[in-house]
């Protein structure tokens, strides 16, 4: 089937990336940033009229070619959602034809509405949930009523605040956020020295607000804008002294509202699992009562 398509493995001009308006997680610099050159694949499909079709981007190594590479899933170009299994096809395809290695895509149930389709070729599923930004405010977006009466409340204590994080402020800040992680078990995949990085590469698109209390740091969040229409939540975390307030609703209330005055239209509130693959329920059910709606994720081997 690959053979009736134009593909060659490049990445799109500038100025077709603009017109596709890609995910930050898949456009040339964010690949660039990560990776060397030579560890990259971009997979560039085409018609006979040299319209693109599909853009997909793997990370190849010695043994195995991989999607996404430091990033949740990755969201290929399709330039009509309903030709996703087609593409797909055309894409492992030509892989598979061209390279003797493993290939794995990690997407989101979204476009794998052909669920039998890749049910023998899925590796794992990763459980996420994604708050949509529709309400002039998050309190209104909380849909259990205990919580909305808590963020009220903390709304209204006077010893709390929240603010974006200063650049010169970005690592001690996000080292912090590392310390606690720590403390309270969680996995890190983002180093302090990265984080930085990051932020200085992509200074518009990483984000970051921390709750102050009494001028002590006592919480703090990393945050992605991944697209005009999308943020994605990577860290959300509270000092462990101080759980007990809740303090992190202050937090998601000064996201949602950077959302919304942004003109995002969902906020990614990042994985639900914990390391041994298990659903984190705890962490789930919170998200849940906040106004997040479950997404899945596929693992797919081919």
């Amino acid at each position: 089937m690959w053979q009736n398509y134009q593909i060659s493995e490049q990445f799109p001009s500038q100025k077709e990336e603009a017109e596709m308006d890609l995910m930050l997680f898949t456009k040339k610099e964010y690949w660039l940033f990560h990776l060397r050159k030579e560890e990259i694949l971009p997979v560039l499909v085409k018609d006979d009229n040299g319209n693109i079709l599909s853009y997909w981007c793997f990370y190849k190594s010695s043994n195995e070619i991989r999607t996404p590479f430091s990033a949740p899933y990755f969201k290929p170009f399709i330039s009509r959602t309903s030709s996703f299994l087609i593409q797909f096809e055309v894409v492992k395809g030509y892989l598979k034809s061209n390279y003797n290695q493993k290939v794995y895509f990690a997407f989101l149930k979204s476009l794998m509405d052909e669920y039998e389709f890749f049910k023998s070729n899925i590796q794992s599923v990763d459980i996420g949930t994604v708050l949509s930004v529709d309400k002039a405010d998050f309190s209104r977006a909380i849909v259990n009523d205990r919580k909305s009466r808590k963020l009220n409340s903390l709304l209204k204590d006077r010893s709390f605040k929240t603010e974006l994080v200063r650049k010169n402020d970005w690592k001690e800040t996000y080292e912090l956020n590392l310390s606690w992680r720590i403390e309270k078990g969680h996995q890190n995949f983002i180093s302090s020295e990265l984080m930085r990085n990051l932020k200085l590469k992509f200074p518009q698109n990483y984000q970051a607000f921390h709750l102050i209390n009494s001028d002590k740091v006592v919480g703090t969040v990393f945050f992605v804008k991944i697209h005009s229409e999308f943020l994605y939540v990577y860290s959300l975390i509270t000092n462990p002294k101080y759980d007990a307030k809740e303090p992190s609703l202050l937090l998601w209330n000064a996201v949602y509202n950077w959302a919304f005055e942004n003109k995002i239209l969902f906020i990614d509130m990042g994985t639900s699992m914990l390391s041994n693959k298990s659903i984190n329920k705890e962490l789930l059910s919170y998200k849940l009562k906040i106004g997040g709606k479950c997404y899945r994720k596929y693992n797919v081997e081919c």
